[in-house]
């Protein structure tokens, strides 16, 4: 057996970290091993070019396939693609910053309803001697309960306190629904962790269940990524591998558990003081949450082992929380269409009243239209292009992406860079302005096609993937050479049309007309960063006033957490799958050739 060889990283913030791994194996597979995430998403197979690193050492020479993924000014740099780069010997890494820069969403929640959890001060009698009654018969007698329901922990902490001679007995007992949780001297604490589980990021939030306060939030990528971008690579991972499955739902449990450590310690409590968890997330990332098996989502008609709200015990998952709590996933809808879609569903003000239309744009997006209390929903396998993925040039929301491009007549494009300085690639709001930039200076037509006038009045060169337009900034040289081809316009062309066809049908679906709509809610930290003018544009949605299309934040995210302080909340969940009819658009017989109409961009002047 051949001796481990260090691999010495700096992180983004600074630290230095030592990993090992054999000679042989990948720079892709020693950084995932090691718990980090170098970036990308084929899930290390050397296709999308999106894990670079800077790194030296001793290293494969660099091959002709590494080489056309790469910029000369990043070869200059010393970056490789990690995944095609083989580990010969010791080698260090610096990680690029690829912490979001935006955040991840305003979640907004609010309900009238009382909180689940008391804390009751109770005066109970002390021993009697001569008329002895058990400790659990006097708090049962107390409280007034003919059923009373409590750990074995509540009972062992009652007997220390129980001493013969006592004339009375001063307890705080902490009630939720009911049922105590825990009687002792002091009045503790009880919280409830919301989860939303996300296909690249995770979201929790800690929340007091008494005050209905948050009392800290954490967001984290989803370490699963480094398996692969979407949830369909990963369900190929599980189906590819024996032990796939396990490996998707530990990575899982430990990106979450190490999120609910932060919480905790921002908030000063303690493991044993969370007592409940509600979880949202599309069906393939709760199955993966659960450890339950995917093969009935990776066939058509696909189908979960669940639809309805499930309940488990905390002890069953080895969550950082109490073992004798609980877990609750909310309700789905059907197909790829999940939790999180419930879950934004709760944040919509009279959803039973109103017409409307929810889109979540994302990798997997989801579309929902409203007509009065009916509903109607679809999944739209839109990839990962309009986040940035399979873009060449693309990259995360983060430090040196560019997430805004506006055009003007006289001064050409203009850019926005997070952080101000120099860009290193393009995120995905700004793939979308630039997109609709491209359209509106007719330097593409409403095929997607660059034309003569685009490249009579910018720079067009030709690549590996076609024509492709070379960015640049008039006043000041950038550093990294940035291109936008045909075929990441192609990319967004297909994207689009996923969730425009998604759009369409289930108008017809609910009888209604574009003009009928009364809002237009965007669901996602990505909705809050698009521009209503573009996304009409390029006709990712339909011609409506621009006023009626209103981002809505982490709307899933919001609506665990309501959900968790909140039984009516539970009970809406479950009227609003109820009233929602899954459509699978893959059945629908004018499915492609709708598509493939929605590809072309229409001719709008916004």
């Amino acid at each position: 057996m051949s001796e481990p060889i260090k691999i010495q990283i700096s992180t983004p913030d600074g630290q230095q970290r030592v990993a090992w791994t054999l000679l042989g194996k990948s720079l892709w597979e020693a950084l995932t091993q090691a718990g980090f995430d170098p970036g990308g998403t084929c899930g290390g197979r050397g296709i999308c070019g999106k894990c670079k690193v800077k790194s030296a050492g001793q290293l494969s020479p660099m091959d002709e396939m590494e080489r056309s993924l790469l910029l000369p000014d990043e070869i200059n740099r010393g970056e490789r693609v990690a995944c095609r780069s083989t580990v010969l010997g010791q080698v260090t890494v610096t990680l690029p910053d690829e912490r979001s820069a935006h955040d991840y969403g305003a979640v907004l929640w609010k309900t009238d309803s009382p909180g689940r959890v008391t804390c009751q001060r109770i005066l109970l009698p002390g021993l009697d001697p001569h008329n002895p009654l058990p400790i659990h018969r006097r708090l049962r007698t107390a409280l007034g309960k003919q059923d009373l329901m409590m750990p074995v922990e509540t009972l062992q902490e009652l007997s220390r306190m129980d001493r013969k001679g006592r004339p009375s007995l001063e307890v705080n007992a902490l009630l939720m629904d009911g049922v105590v949780l825990r009687a002792s001297r002091e009045c503790a604490r009880a919280y409830g962790l919301a989860l939303d589980l996300g296909s690249t990021s995770l979201w929790a939030g800690l929340i007091d269940l008494e005050s209905k306060e948050t009392v800290a939030i954490s967001s984290q990528p989803n370490m699963q990524r480094v398996f692969g971008a979407d949830i369909i690579s990963r369900i190929s991972y599980c189906l590819e591998n024996q032990d796939g499955l396990a490996e998707l739902h530990q990575v899982l449990i430990n990106n979450i558990n190490a999120m609910i450590e932060d919480l905790l310690t921002t908030a000063a409590a303690s493991v044993k003081d969370v007592y409940e968890m509600v979880v949202v997330g599309n069906p393939v990332m709760l199955h993966f949450f659960l450890g339950l098996p995917i093969a009935g989502l990776a066939t058509h008609p696909c189908q979960g082992l669940f639809l309805d709200e499930l309940t488990v015990t905390a002890s069953s998952l080895d969550l950082n929380m109490n073992q004798g709590g609980k877990i609750v996933v909310l309700p789905q809808i059907g197909g790829f269409v999940g939790a999180d879609t419930v879950s934004c569903l709760l944040n919509i003000p009279n959803w039973n009243k109103t017409k409307f239309i929810l889109i979540d744009i994302g990798t997997n997006g989801e579309v929902v239209i409203g007509n009065r209390g009916k509903l109607w929903a679809a999944s739209a396998a839109a990839g990962p292009a309009l986040e940035g993925g399979q873009i060449r040039c693309g990259m995360r929301a983060a430090e040196g992406a560019i997430d805004r491009v506006i055009y003007q007549e006289e001064a050409g494009l203009a850019y926005r860079v997070i952080g101000n300085d120099y860009p290193r690639g393009i995120c995905g709001s700004g793939v979308i302005d630039l997109t609709a930039a491209l359209l509106k200076a007719g330097w593409i037509d409403s095929y997607g096609t660059i034309n003569d006038k685009g490249r009579d009045q910018t720079i067009v060169q030709s690549g590996p993937d076609g024509e492709e337009f070379v960015l640049h900034d008039p006043q000041r040289a950038w550093p990294t050479k940035l291109v936008y081809t045909q075929q990441d316009i192609r990319q967004v062309q297909m994207a689009k049309a996923a969730i425009r066809t998604a759009i369409d049908l289930l108008l017809e679906k609910a009888n209604l007309l574009p003009t009928d709509i009364q809002q237009v809610y965007l669901a996602g930290a990505f909705g809050n960063h698009l521009d209503p003018v573009n996304i009409v544009a390029l006709g990712l949605v339909p011609q409506v006033k621009l006023d009626i299309i209103r981002p809505i934040g982490n709307a899933a995210a919001s609506g665990a957490a309501a959900a968790l302080v909140s039984l009516a909340k539970r009970q809406e969940a479950a009227i609003i799958q109820a009233q929602t009819t899954f459509v699978e658009l893959a059945d629908h017989p004018d499915f492609q050739s709708r598509f493939l109409e929605r590809m072309n961009f229409e001719a709008i002047e916004i």
